[in-house]
């Protein structure tokens, strides 16, 4: 039997993969696959090093009080949270 190693890929690498996925197999608009694209890149410059499969709950806690320290509206942290999600 082959063993599987673990699949080690960058922020960048999960994006390119994680938004076609949104837009095929959920369906998504252009407008929200974008605003999700800015949304995780915005996380990965938030996470400076760390992989988003290694982030922990602080981690995302405090990408969203940046979100908020930046002056974004409710709607739109939530949106950015579900995209992190």
């Amino acid at each position: 039997m082959v063993k599987s190693r673990p699949v080690s890929m960058t922020n960048d690498e999960w994006m390119d993969r994680f938004l076609p996925y949104l837009q095929i197999g959920r369906g998504l608009s252009p407008k929200t696959l974008t605003s999700y694209g800015r949304d995780l890149a915005l996380y990965s410059e938030h996470l400076k090093r760390i992989d988003f499969i290694a982030a922990r709950p602080a981690d995302i806690s405090d990408f969203l009080t940046s979100l908020y320290d930046r002056g974004l509206k409710a709607r739109s942290a939530a949106r950015a949270l579900a995209a992190v999600r």
